[in-house]
């Protein structure tokens, strides 16, 4: 197994908060025999930063908790409303639903676009931030871990889970359809494509499931 200095890590120059419902590509497990600890290291592809955590803070997500739900539908069968005017993000198997939940849509300035789309590229972790994009008076973030992201749209909008706020049922996005970690998860595991447990991205254009937004 491989070794870290933990005394480098307590002392570090600068210590990063890892939050509760985020999602983390885990590159390498640490035992450190001396301590009796084991650690994770974590890799953010966004800033190509490294970091290590304590293996009793976080849960490593097995392999079946990423297969398809619903494998036997047909793709074609399956299609997501959003009504913004409700805030409200339904799932359907041919006429049956089997998903609802309120989100919280883009606010006004960054609005979730209308229209008909596909979840054509997908990640179980990505680091979402407008450094560099965001225009003036708008403010900027930058959220690692965002969790389960089904994305629609080349510019970014995507379903996906939400560790920062639990405000849902009115706009509060800057243009996704922001939904509890759980429920972006079945979204994630219910639409194509399936992103294989060993990759963390599938970009797909042209397939993907159904998504219409009104």
């Amino acid at each position: 197994a491989s070794r870290i200095d933990l005394r480098r890590i307590k002392h570090a120059e600068r210590g990063y908060r890892i939050y509760y419902g985020t999602t983390h590509w885990v590159t390498k497990v640490i035992v450190q025999r001396d301590e009796k600890s084991i650690w994770y290291e974590i890799y953010d592809f966004y800033l190509k930063r490294t970091y290590y955590v304590a293996a009793h803070d976080m849960r490593l997500i097995p392999n079946e908790e990423l297969s398809t739900l619903s494998p036997e539908v047909p793709d074609e069968e399956k299609h997501i409303v959003v009504d913004l005017s409700v805030q409200l993000v339904t799932a359907f198997e041919g006429e049956q639903l089997v998903f609802s939940q309120r989100c919280a849509s883009g606010v006004r300035g960054t609005d979730t676009p209308k229209g008909e789309f596909r979840t054509y590229h997908k990640g179980p972790s990505v680091h979402m931030t407008n450094e560099g994009d965001a225009v003036e008076n708008e403010s900027v973030y930058s959220l690692p871990g965002v969790p389960w992201c089904s994305f629609f749209t080349g510019a970014g909008n995507a379903f996906h889970g939400t560790y920062w706020h639990n405000d849902y049922g009115r706009p509060r996005s800057h243009g996704c359809v922001n939904l509890p970690s759980e429920a972006a998860k079945f979204i994630y595991r219910w639409t194509r494509p399936t992103v294989p447990p060993d990759e963390d991205y599938v970009h797909l254009p042209g397939e993907g499931t159904r998504v219409q937004i009104f």
